[in-house]
């Protein structure tokens, strides 16, 4: 999963907080809204709820207790993971959707975290890996996107200044305040 899912409500969190609103800012952070939402929903869901213990749902890094399962997945983990999966690809659609509008550059990299994401959870279907292996290669396919989607923004080319360039470079100063802001608290992450 990407955790850029994560770090980009932030951002468009912080974009909701101009007002008046310009139209893409609207469509920014309507789309983080549906995105969130629909992770939220998805990690909430009572057919999911047995994963929870074995990996995250919601983009968050893997916990101690995740990364120390040394078991291989069951038969009834492996149908809810498959479901999982399915349901998970409207949320990504949504993320996608939404990061689109305001960091383009960044829609490739979130792709390649799917792709990655997926070929570690059918390894999990297939019953070929342990959750401790599959959650371990999830959280650095996250760790390393952070530093890709970081990367890309800083070389992004923008012609011209829009509401969501402002948006990302005065967050990246700390916002209105000057303050530090954190895009990427400790146990969240962008591998949903």
């Amino acid at each position: 999963m990407i955790r850029a899912l994560a770090a980009f409500p932030v951002l468009l969190a912080l974009a909701a907080c101009h007002s008046p609103l310009p139209p893409e800012q609207i469509a920014m952070t309507k789309g983080a809204r549906d995105s969130q939402t629909c992770a939220t929903r998805l990690e909430r869901r009572s057919d999911y709820i047995g994963l929870a213990p074995f990996i995250p749902l919601a983009g968050e890094r893997a916990t101690e207790e995740q990364l120390k399962n040394q078991a291989i997945p069951g038969l009834p983990e492996r149908v809810m993971l498959r479901a999982w999966r399915k349901d998970l690809a409207r949320c990504r659609l949504l993320t996608l959707n939404a990061v689109s509008v305001f960091a383009p550059y960044a829609v490739a990299t979130l792709q390649s975290n799917y792709l990655k994401s997926d070929q570690i959870i059918d390894e999990l279907i297939a019953g070929r890996t342990t959750w401790s292996v599959a959650n371990k290669k999830r959280d650095a396919i996250g760790i390393m996107s952070e530093r890709r989607l970081w990367q890309e923004r800083r070389t992004a080319r923008v012609d011209q200044v829009s509401p969501s360039r402002s948006v990302l470079d005065s967050s990246r100063r700390g916002g209105a305040e000057g303050k530090p802001v954190s895009l990427s608290p400790s146990r969240r992450g962008t591998n949903l």
